[in-house]
């Protein structure tokens, strides 16, 4: 989302207790495709988080896009010593994510399929959780709760672990009950493996698991389920994160091919996302107004409740995921005022999309 205006949703959100879950979750095996390209420092732990599942794949294909650093050479030694559990493909020359991804799907076998990012550990239940949002035939795929590596514990970082949990509280819980998913979190999805033979990843979007999730909501469902835990590297500098959230937030044209077949609540879920983004310039504007006329008691409260309304979903998240107070309280802070700059990159790409990888 755009980084949102808090005060309302904030309220809405701490209403949802749940999403609707299976109580028997599909025994069908599935397979994992993790596409690959320069993860050499992330690609091992991946791989162990894979292999770490209480409830264990059936394959395991890892297909490298021309990799210029040493990934490849890791993920050979891991296939060898792994006993054949692993599949190594490579790319002829560099295809990019999307193609990559339908030429590894054409080798899966098994019902279901996992899409798990080069820089993403899995928890060891998270499959056996999110087969749980697989609670009728119409869900085509199910994403979990996405969580920093917590590698650093620099101010981005931080300020994407409040970002996480406060957006999945926000957005995913609410998204889930009126069946308006915005996105599967691409970096660790599991789909039903006929769907995306059927339909395949688009290759005409910076935003691949963003389009392939509205595809699978024209008809079908998109599920999310809060327990099932991944963790994502987040980028080095803030150079590196100004260049994914120009891409994360260049999803305009995604849009306009989809949002007229889509269910109604996608197109509820994209009308919400605008008020925000337009609401929280009003929100702005009215600060500055009060700081022009010198009035400052109204820009302390207005900012006081703001915060504390932040906090507040912080800590009821981070009690479930046992993430520390010193975090949310930094990560707080940081994205307080980084969410103004991520205001000014969402309008940017709103009318300046970027439109290839």
């Amino acid at each position: 989302m755009s980084g949102g205006l808090p005060i309302f949703p904030a309220l809405a959100g701490l209403l949802v207790r749940g999403v609707p879950l299976s109580g028997v979750p599909p025994v069908d095996d599935y397979s994992v495709i993790v596409p690959l390209f320069n993860k050499e420092k992330t690609i091992k732990e991946t791989l162990d988080s894979v292999f770490n599942q209480n409830r264990a794949p059936f394959e395991v294909v890892v297909i490298d896009d021309k990799s210029r650093d040493n990934s490849l050479e890791i993920v050979k030694k891991y296939a060898y010593e792994c006993g054949g559990k692993l599949t190594v493909l490579e790319n002829d020359e560099n295809m990019g994510k999307a193609n990559t991804l339908n030429r590894a799907l054409s080798m899966i076998k098994t019902p279901f399929v996992l899409i798990l990012d080069a820089d993403t550990t899995i928890d060891p239940t998270f499959v056996q959780e999110v087969m749980r949002g697989f609670n009728g035939e119409d869900v085509q795929c199910v994403s979990g709760t996405v969580l920093p590596a917590f590698k650093k514990n620099n101010a981005l970082e931080l300020s994407r672990a409040a970002e996480y949990l406060y957006g999945q509280r926000l957005y995913k819980m609410l998204q889930t009950k009126f069946r308006g998913m915005w996105v599967a979190c691409g970096c660790a999805q599991l789909w039903r493996t006929q769907f995306l033979l059927k339909h395949l990843i688009p290759n005409d979007t910076v935003v691949e698991d963003m389009d392939i999730s509205w595809i699978a909501q024209y008809k079908n469902n998109v599920n999310y389920v809060p327990n099932a835990v991944c963790r994502t590297a987040e980028p080095e500098n803030f150079v590196s994160y100004i260049r994914q959230i120009n891409r994360w937030f260049s999803w305009r044209l995604v849009v306009g091919k989809h949002l007229t077949r889509v269910k109604r609540g996608l197109q509820l879920s994209f009308m919400w996302l605008m008020g925000e983004a337009i609401g929280l310039i009003a929100y702005l504007a009215i600060l500055a107004y009060f700081a022009f006329s010198g009035n400052w008691i109204p820009i302390f409260l207005m900012a006081l409740a703001d915060f504390c309304l932040i906090m507040l979903v912080l800590y009821e998240e981070a009690r479930k995921f046992k993430v520390g107070s010193r975090v949310i309280l930094l990560g707080a802070s940081y994205f307080y005022f980084l969410r103004w700059f991520n205001m000014l990159m969402f309008w940017k790409c709103l009318f300046f999309p970027k439109k290839k990888w």
